[in-house]
């Protein structure tokens, strides 16, 4: 059967030559945990030619005085009516003779549009007006913004704790009310400012991260004071990231997600843990051509390892209840798979709440310049007479290791997946359905072994097997 596919500009059918081809490379954005290695589909488009059509849908751009900005269209590929390739096309060329020269991306490097690089501590992300007495929490649009909980920090002022009658307690808490004295710190809901990301940058962040009770309840520790103000202004009290470190970051620290869809501007965060859980209901074994190789992955040990805030005392030398996790030796000749993540979290002391050991930052006694590193805790209430934020709630920890550890309710498949992981190169004869419908969260079944698809790349009209990279699940 002779394939007939169809370019889709902005939801028009394009002008195209009958004999037309093109590449694609379609990547799995799962299986990485850094930034510069967000994984995302590609393709080479070749040139589309000059017809009235092909002008009226591209704006006819080949009108000098209509300026010289890079124009930007949505892009869908169908082969035999199937769905195989879509994504933001650029216009880089034109001429009448060559026609219309496109490239087609998912350019994540941009998904967050002007704040993309900028710090959160940077980003006008407004303020919520102080309410008085300051309840633990205070919302903004029945959302949970901002928390004070207490923590035990004798060294908040230096050596100037005693001038200003300090009980050693950021937000303390006496009787059902916060006392007059002592400085007020805010911190605030991971969720919430998510929200207010998606919000400026004019995208939607959803997925089963945003949904989770318990992960609603995550905030971001910081040291800084309001100093008397009447409102909290949410920039003040975020740490020195970027937008981008952030998710990246979160995500590996608890282990998360991320599928990027620049065509409907949505980030969807979910649980990578999960990935593995999904039973498998592709067989692909008829689709092999013969002699695959199989690559042996050494990198199955799983090293998980937080950077630590210099400036906490307490956190010192890495103390038993902070250090890494690193999965046991189970076979001879293996190397070490390192995650770090800028995230870390509090020690809790005897009383029951979370504690630190460093200067705030604060007007009082020049302390304003002073910084903490990005730590989470867990939003628990009003707990035994305080209001409580620590690294522990409802069976989970934000310690890598112990029984409710982060390596046990986060890492656990992931971790069984490393020690058993090798790939399958190979070529496959592989349909424009199988491409229409490939989900790289679903596993294929060859030859009695289930894989996750790594990387496919091929040329379209599909007439030739496609270059497949698989790994073992």
């Amino acid at each position: 059967m002779i394939a007939t596919f169809e370019t889709r500009i902005n939801g028009y059918v394009v002008d195209q030559s009958r004999s037309q081809k093109g590449t694609f490379e379609r990547l799995n954005p799962y299986l990485t945990y850094e930034a510069k290695d967000f994984l995302t589909d590609t393709a080479k488009i070749p040139a589309l030619p000059f017809t009235p059509t092909n002008r009226r849908i591209f704006g006819y751009i080949d009108i000098p005085s209509l300026g010289s900005d890079v124009p930007r269209f949505l892009f869908e590929q169908y082969i035999n009516g199937s769905l195989v390739q879509e994504g933001i096309a650029l216009l880089t060329d034109f001429s009448e003779e060559k026609g219309y020269q496109l490239t087609v991306v998912q350019p994540v490097g941009e998904f967050f549009g002007d704040i993309q690089n900028m710090l959160l501590s940077e980003i006008d992300f407004g303020s919520v007006p102080l309410i008085l007495p300051i309840p633990a929490v205070i919302q903004e649009s029945g959302k949970d913004a901002i928390c004070f909980p207490s923590v035990v920090n004798t060294d908040y002022y230096g050596t100037n704790g005693a001038s200003v009658s300090y009980s050693g307690r950021v937000n303390d808490y006496v009787a059902g009310a916060y006392t007059a004295t002592g400085p007020k710190v805010p911190m605030v809901f991971v969720r919430y400012l998510l929200q207010r990301i998606a919000a400026i940058a004019g995208v939607t962040i959803d997925g089963d991260f945003m949904i989770d009770a318990d992960l609603g309840k995550l905030v971001l520790y910081n040291i800084r004071a309001l100093d008397g103000a009447t409102e909290v202004t949410f920039s003040k009290h975020l740490p020195d990231m970027t937008v981008v470190d952030f998710i990246v970051e979160l995500r590996k620290y608890l282990n998360l997600s991320l599928k990027f869809n620049t065509v409907q501007k949505r980030l969807t965060i979910g649980f990578t843990d999960d990935i593995f859980s999904i039973p498998c209901t592709k067989d692909w074994t008829s689709k092999l051509v013969k002699n695959p190789s199989k690559i042996l992955e050494r990198s199955r040990r799983l090293q998980l390892t937080m950077d630590l805030d210099s400036n906490d005392t307490l956190q010192k030398d890495r103390p038993a209840a902070i250090v890494d996790y690193l999965t046991p030796a189970f076979s001879n000749d293996l190397a070490i798979a390192k995650v770090p993540t800028k995230f870390s979290t509090l020690l809790v002391d005897g009383t029951g709440l979370p504690t630190a050991k460093q200067q705030g930052a604060t007007t009082e006694f020049a302390q304003l310049e002073k910084k903490s590193t990005p730590r989470l805790l867990f939003w628990n209430g009003i707990v035994g007479g305080y209001p409580q934020a620590l690294p522990t709630r409802a069976g989970k920890s934000l310690y890598w290791n112990g029984p409710d550890g982060l390596v046990n309710w986060a890492w656990a498949k992931t971790e069984a997946f490393r020690r058993q992981i090798h790939y399958l190169n190979c070529e496959m004869l592989l349909t424009e359905a199988d491409l229409a419908l490939l989900d790289f969260k679903e596993k294929v079944h060859i030859n009695g072994v289930n894989y996750l698809p790594v990387r496919l790349t091929n040329s379209y009209p599909l007439t030739q097997p496609t270059s497949v990279l698989l790994v073992s699940a």
